[in-house]
């Protein structure tokens, strides 16, 4: 089987070599057989998940975007080959570079080298790839058995979960062709990211199987089966949907979850949860859970794989629950890059309980991890194990030409999400560009030592390390988090009105005032700094009941049932709207960066002033169903049609318009 393994070939190259040798290698292949992935083009290359091709190269000269590297080893087949290039001396990705805290550090480019090297080989003159591994193993036929049965059965739900290369898809196909046998005239419903990620379904589920976009396939007609592939790569919304649009139907579900898909860890720590409470809900028994381990695609103990997933630490698990649950105080301490670099078992740790923590933990947290300039790690370890971490970015402290231009709209801010939102959407003075922040990127306790107060020390200790600096957090809303931080003293000032499309639920974004800013030179004052978060505190507290309809209309889904309630909750009461500060909220989005979500109230109280009925402006009656209707863009782009920006702008104009009219009317 050692011919089913897939040769690594490394090649060292400044950006601009031409790599004629390689090119000369691959010339007998076929084309449809290859394919090439370069850095910062991580979108285009997911929609080739699903694929079993003889040749991937992966070119990371220009940028060392590993969740390329993650794509491109599971889709070689057996026998094939993964070709990774690599720049001749490390250089910092200049996509981790945060101003004004230096150039990314270049930890992650010896890390790729220490563990690709060992298992390459040199390129060969010219490329021979054998023979496509021939059927699966017993594992997958047990798959294929179960598969069935379930298809055959109204209401039953399974899920399937596999590494790369295990023939799931494969699997899927077998055991919807051997039901269509069983059963002619069975409806299926197949459907999943793109036609091309559900190929290999296809290719065994025999003539006549159509895919279906996942939108279209909400409003289908009914089904007899619902085969959703490669279900990571959607959002939960939609995923969410897609169950409760066919719930009679038998439902299998199959993905991988390395982290570099759609909704990455999402879908086994969220959605496959909700399946099992909606089973509980309507008293049947749980989803069936398959695993598919041994390769298909590949020899088992494929020397490329351990030494991609060694890489990529995709193999990262927190320490033993035994170890965790111990007892004796555990210590809490600022962990040093160079120490995290070296340390194999600490990143492992830290990887893990990120993983294990948080859904959208994917590869390219990795590379920030290891090479982000404006990054703090802390860890509560009790001797060498890790219980528990609290990832930080330190932000602001822009010059003030580079606040201003952010706050104009010239360019958005990396790695400065606190600040961009800040100047870009909520208007703050061009002066908070230079104040002195801190993000709270993710924090993360060993669910063995959870409930033992590590959370709220680790949180107290980077508070106290910080004390000139303002905290603030920015995640999807939840009435827990909500609460959990409001706790901690801060305070609520953002609602996102266009949720992701991944978690479901709007963003949040909350503050913490410094306890003392006015020691860092050229620092706020401590009143300023509260003077802003009360202002915007009290400012959302207006928007949120026109904001919360825009955000359900753009997620396309129910939110928590709780959450509504939870954001008011972490509110002052609402202050009534001048004439005058309406008109200032509105010279953000007329003459700034700022969408119109932003000023959602101020949009809102001049709505009477726009032009009614069939007959109006096209801004006009855009800007109606958006902020009167609570209808989505989308929605409004769907029925009227023409470019989606071109329609943005038309009502821009007309709510210039109506503030123009309002004020003639003396409003």
């Amino acid at each position: 089987m050692a011919d089913l393994h897939r040769a690594l070939h490394l090649i060292w190259a400044a950006p601009e070599d031409p790599l004629t040798a390689l090119a000369a290698a691959a010339a007998g292949l076929p084309p449809d057989q290859q394919a090439t992935l370069r850095g910062g083009e991580a979108k285009a290359a997911r929609r080739l998940l699903g694929r079993s091709l003889s040749l991937v190269v992966v070119d990371l000269r220009a940028r060392l975007e590993v969740e390329l590297l993650g794509v491109g080893e599971g889709l070689v087949r057996g026998g094939g080959a993964l070709v990774v290039i690599l720049s001749e001396s490390p250089t910092p990705d200049p996509s981790l570079e945060v101003p004004p805290f230096g150039p990314a550090r270049t930890a992650l480019h010896a890390r790729l080298r220490a563990a690709l090297r060992p298992v390459a080989t040199p390129l060969p003159a010219v490329l021979r790839v054998a023979p496509a591994p021939a059927g699966g193993g017993p594992e997958q036929a047990a798959a294929v058995e179960a598969l069935t049965a379930a298809a055959l059965q109204p209401g039953a739900r399974v899920v399937l979960v596999a590494d790369r290369g295990r023939g799931k898809s494969a699997a899927l196909g077998l055991a919807v062709a051997a039901a269509r046998a069983a059963r002619p005239g069975l409806r299926v419903g197949l459907t999943g990211p793109s036609p091309a990620a559900v190929a290999e379904v296809h290719r065994f589920g025999g003539p006549g199987l159509q895919f279906i976009p996942p939108g279209e396939q909400i409003d289908a007609p009914y089904v007899d089966l619902l085969l959703v592939d490669e279900a990571a790569q959607l959002g939960l919304p939609l995923l969410a949907a897609l169950a409760a649009a066919h719930p009679q139907a038998a439902q299998l579900w199959s993905s991988t979850a390395h982290g570099y898909e759609g909704s990455g860890q999402g879908f086994l720590r969220r959605f496959v949860p909700a399946l099992d409470a909606a089973a509980a809900a309507r008293g049947a028994p749980p989803p069936l859970r398959l695993r598919l381990r041994a390769p298909v695609r590949w020899a088992a103990g494929c020397p490329t794989e351990a030494a991609v997933r060694a890489a990529l630490c995709l193999d990262a698990a927190p320490c033993a629950d035994g170890v965790a649950a111990a007892p004796g105080a555990p210590r809490i301490r600022l962990v040093p890059p160079a120490e995290l670099a070296a340390d194999s078992r600490l990143l492992h740790e830290v990887m893990g309980l990120l993983r294990e923590a948080h859904h959208r933990t994917t590869p390219a947290d990795l590379a920030r991890l290891l090479d982000a300039p404006n990054l703090e790690l802390w860890v509560a370890q009790r001797e060498d194990s890790v219980l528990a971490v609290n990832l930080l970015a330190l932000e602001g402290e822009l010059p003030p030409p580079l606040a201003a231009a952010a706050a104009a709209g010239r360019g958005r801010l990396r790695g400065q999400a606190l600040v961009d939102n800040l100047l870009c959407h909520l208007g703050a003075p061009v002066a908070v560009g230079g104040w002195p922040f801190v993000r709270s990127l993710r924090l993360a306790v060993h669910p063995a030592a959870r409930r033992r107060g590590l959370a709220a020390a680790l949180v107290e200790a980077t508070h106290a390390a910080h004390p000139n600096r303002v905290f603030g957090t920015l995640f999807s809303a939840s009435p827990e988090l909500l609460r959990l931080r409001a706790r901690w003293g801060y305070h609520l000032v953002r609602v996102g009105a266009t949720p992701s499309a991944q978690a479901g639920a709007p963003s949040a974004l909350m503050l913490r005032p410094a306890r003392d800013a006015a020691s860092v030179p050229g620092g706020p004052s401590a009143e300023a700094v509260r003077g802003l978060v009360d202002g915007l505190a009290r400012r959302l507290a207006r928007d949120l009941p026109v904001l919360l309809p825009l955000a359900r209309a753009e997620c396309g889904a129910p939110f928590d049932p709780d959450l509504d309630a939870a954001l008011r909750a972490a509110l002052p009461p609402a202050t009534p709207l001048g004439a005058d500060e309406r008109d200032q909220l509105l010279d953000l989005v007329l003459d700034g960066p700022a969408p119109m979500d932003s000023a959602a109230a101020a949009v809102e109280a001049c709505l009477p002033f726009a032009p009614m009925g069939p007959e109006a402006p096209r801004g006009a009656r855009a800007l109606r169903l958006r902020f009167g209707e609570g209808w989505s863009w989308a929605q409004v782009h769907d029925l009227m049609g023409g470019s989606l920006p071109a329609l943005q702008r038309e009502a821009k104009a007309a709510l210039r318009a109506a503030r123009a009219a309002a004020q003639a009317a003396g409003r």
